[in-house]
Formats: C-alpha cells, structure tokens, sequence
C-alpha cells in the first residue's frame, strides 16, 4: 500500500478513479510508493490506448507506442512534445518511457529519419526508451482530455461541448473586464497572450479549443459566446473578433495544452504505481 503525506480532502479512491477530481485548483495529495517495481510497458500501452479510445478516432499520427524501448517502465516522463532536451531530461531522470502529445510521422511532414528527426530517435533507440504519444484521442477525451482540463483550470462552470469534444463552452460565475481576463490567462498559464476585440467587453461566455483550433471560432460566434480562446491564431480571427461580439484571444499551442498530458501521467502513476514527472518547456508559441 502506498503513504499518502499532505491534504486528504478528497479521498484515495477518488483521485486514483476520477481524473476530474484534482484539477489544478486542487491539492494533490503527495503519494509515496515503497515498492515501486517494474510494469510491464505493454500494460501501459493497452490501457492508454483503450481508456483513450484510439481505434475509433481517426488522427494524422498514429496514436500509441511510437518508438519501442524498454519492456519494463518504473518511471515515465510526459511532456506536451517530443524534443532533444526532453529526451536528454528523461535520460538524466533515469526514465524508461516518456508520454507526450506530439510525437513523430506526422501524415504531412517527409517520411525520412533525416536530420532532427535522426538525433531524437538515435537518443531513444541508444537509451532504450519507450515514446508514447496521444493526439486528438488527448484533446477530446471528456475526463483527461486538453480541452476538459483547460475549461476546469479557467474555472468554467456549466461546461458542455460539441464536435464530438472538438469544442467546449461554458461560462464564469461572474463576469470580468476584457483587461482583467486577459492578466488572468498570462498569469495562470504564465503565457503572453494576444487578444482582439473589444476591450471594454465584459466577459462570461467563454467558448476553447486549445492547440490549432483557431478555426473554431465561428462556432463560439454562432453562439453568441463572449470569448474563443485558442493555442493559435490566424489571419481571419482578427476580422472575425472586430465584426463580431466574440473577442479572441491565442494563448499558445504549448501552453494550451499542458494539462491534459499531466492528468495522463497522473493517473498512470496511480493506477501502476510508477513515479511520474511532468516536463514543461520554455516555449510561447
């Protein structure tokens, strides 16, 4: 059994079967293991690919065990994309997997190991490390997925979706200046967003996509909603926001995206018993 050190105001059971309990506006109860073993990586692998259900959602990567390491896992990384430092980070944190959100062999990009490409699975392949990456199957799961977790860390209330989970909307208890909003998504996700609009536009209705999901936005106006949020933007959401009552606001693909790839590791943490560790990147794009 593990030791549990810290607030307990949720129980055991609750965090270990409700990824929705323990958003990031709750403390995490620190849990130790004594006997951390091996698991098997396969073990793993199953249980993401079927709790994400990849096989029913069509993407432009493949989903799952991307690069096959070690048999065994006792510490696994997760990161919102695969990159030489992460690697680098999880050779030095002695980790036998790591669990990202953008992975490799994209639909769209060359097919050969060439370059950047070569260096990051060489580091892989030589230090026998898993990489395991989850796309859309992340962004639109109802419990752990980006866009769930984004709406629960703006504290959102009356959340629904559409789009199969491409789109969330729901709405603050109170509505604050457009200013106000705008400092609360730089200070949260300690981003530097770009917003456009009205800046005198009290805000309450609140529509995401986090990572590419710009184009959304005319779902959001359709709505009425107050707000899209976005990790990207494009040309168009800015005449979009000016002839529409829908400001917008781009926070970054990296950090919109952030949070669900940590509830990931979380659960696996506590449903195997394995350390976790979350790695997070200097990037505002």
């Amino acid at each position: 059994m593990p030791f549990f050190q810290g607030s307990l105001a949720q129980s055991v059971e609750q965090w270990i079967f409700n990824p929705l309990v323990g958003s990031s506006n709750l403390p995490r109860p620190t849990i130790i293991y004594p006997n951390m073993g091996d698991i098997q990586t396969t073990q793993i692998v199953n249980f993401c690919n079927d709790y994400l259900n990849i096989d029913n959602i069509d993407d432009y990567c493949p989903n799952g065990l991307q690069i096959q390491g070690s048999p065994n896992t006792t510490k696994i990384i997760t990161a919102v994309s695969v990159s030489a430092n992460i690697i680098l980070q999880a050779i030095e944190e002695k980790a036998q997997t790591i669990l990202t959100h953008h992975g490799f062999f994209w639909k769209n990009e060359a097919p050969q190991i060439t370059g950047i490409k070569r260096t990051r699975i060489k580091l892989l392949l030589e230090n026998n490390i898993n990489l395991l990456t989850y796309h859309l199957p992340l962004d639109i799961h109802p419990l752990i997925g980006n866009n769930i977790r984004l709406a629960k860390t703006l504290n959102l209330v009356n959340i629904r979706h559409k789009n199969k989970g491409g789109f969330y909307y729901g709405e603050f208890e109170k509505e604050i200046s457009m200013p106000e909003f705008n400092k609360f998504i730089d200070d949260t996700f300690k981003t530097h967003s770009i917003y456009v609009g009205d800046s005198d536009k009290k805000i309450k209705t609140v529509g995401l996509c986090t990572g590419a999901g710009q184009n959304f936005m005319q779902q959001a106006i359709d709505l009425n909603l107050d707000i899209f949020i976005s990790g990207e933007h494009s040309e168009n959401n800015y005449y979009l926001a000016n002839e529409s009552e829908t400001n917008f606001i781009s926070m970054g693909h990296h950090n919109s995206e952030k949070y669900g790839i940590m509830k990931l590791g979380e659960l696996l943490q506590d449903k195997f018993f394995i350390q976790h560790k979350f790695l997070d990147s200097v990037n505002p794009f």
